[in-house]
């Protein structure tokens, strides 16, 4: 009787296999999106993203990253904070949506902010573009927040300045503070 010689694979090999198999679905993940516009920094209770092109809701862990067109909800007594990519901080807050926009010019980002409450800071002036059914402001500034409510849309600047717009006019405010605009009327 003969005996075969089994092959048997190298333990470095092996590992080389396995690092290769598991870090396939990172790479995959950040080549799919290019430029990264964001990464979750703080991710406490449910918070979820709907990708571009994907119509189910996924979980968001810490240092996940967020493309273009990206969805992401945040559930009750829960909460989130979203570095973007110009190094401005989204803290968002229970029972909040937004939706990640395109880098503007000068890294300038842009955000849909759909309902909830988001407070924003940066270590330097940034600017935000910010979309809601009630009004768009331009916020330059290092810190502010901004609410969505069912019928109207409240933004605070406590730092710099932010030009609200809404069809029934124009609003600038500055350091201290808020306008609030509800659908047809003028902001206040």
């Amino acid at each position: 009787m003969t005996m075969k010689a089994v092959p048997v694979w190298p333990p470095w090999l092996l590992c080389i296999s396995f690092l290769a198999v598991g870090l396939t679905p990172l790479v995959t993940s950040a080549a799919e999106c290019d430029p990264i516009v964001a990464t979750a920094v703080s991710v406490q209770g449910k918070v979820e993203v709907r990708r571009v092109n994907v119509t189910q809701w996924q979980p968001v862990s810490l240092n996940d990253i967020f493309c273009a067109g990206d969805r992401i909800r945040v559930g009750d007594r829960s909460r989130a904070d979203i570095a973007l990519a110009n190094r401005a901080v989204l803290r968002l807050d229970q029972n909040t949506t937004i939706t990640l926009g395109r880098v503007q010019r000068k890294q300038n980002f842009l955000v849909h902010h759909i309902k909830g409450a988001t407070y924003f800071f940066s270590r330097a002036t940034r600017v935000l573009e910010v979309r809601t059914a009630f009004v768009n402001a331009d916020v330059e500034g290092t810190e502010g927040l901004i609410r969505v409510g069912n019928t109207q849309t409240e933004n605070t600047i406590l730092d710099e300045k932010v030009v609200a717009v809404n069809d029934e006019g124009t609003f600038s405010l500055t350091w201290g503070q808020s306008v609030v605009s509800e659908k047809g009327q003028t902001l206040t």
